[in-house]
Formats: C-alpha cells, sequence, structure tokens
C-alpha cells in the first residue's frame, strides 16, 4: 500500500480514487482555472465572513429566544 500523494490517504496506487478525480478535472481545465473555482467559491473575503458570522449570531440568538420561550411556557403550565 502506498500513501496518496496529494491526501495522504493510503491507496494500492500512487493517488487515491477521488484525488485521481480532481487531478483528471485540473488536467482538462488547468490548473490556474481550479485554483480561481476554488478560491472563489471556498475562500471568503473579511466582508463575507462578518455577513456570514452576524447571520449565525442572528440564528442562535432566535434559537435561544425560542428555546427560552418554551422553557418559560412550560414552567407556566407546570405552576398550573
Amino acid at each position: 500500500m502506498f500513501s496518496c500523494a496529494i491526501c495522504e490517504e493510503f491507496s494500492l496506487y500512487n493517488l487515491c480514487n477521488d484525488c485521481r478525480v480532481i487531478r483528471h478535472i485540473t488536467t482538462l481545465n488547468g490548473k490556474k482555472r481550479v485554483l480561481e473555482v476554488l478560491n472563489n467559491v471556498f475562500q471568503r473575503c473579511e466582508e463575507k465572513q462578518d455577513n456570514k458570522m452576524n447571520e449565525e449570531l442572528k440564528c442562535e440568538i432566535e434559537n435561544k429566544k425560542v428555546s427560552l420561550k418554551n422553557s418559560q411556557l412550560k414552567r407556566g403550565s407546570n405552576l398550573n
């Protein structure tokens, strides 16, 4: 067994099946284009990171409000 040259997982060949697909896509489209797409899709600029963080915080606050409201309703019904 060998270690894949890209992901370092064990494989019977120099590259595992997933990395072989990545290599094929890179061959078809060029390394520069593949890196461009990966950067555009997976990396966020600071502004987008801030927006994402704010959205996550809004969701978290809303979930906490719902949870608090539910626990208050349960306590209220337990008193009756």
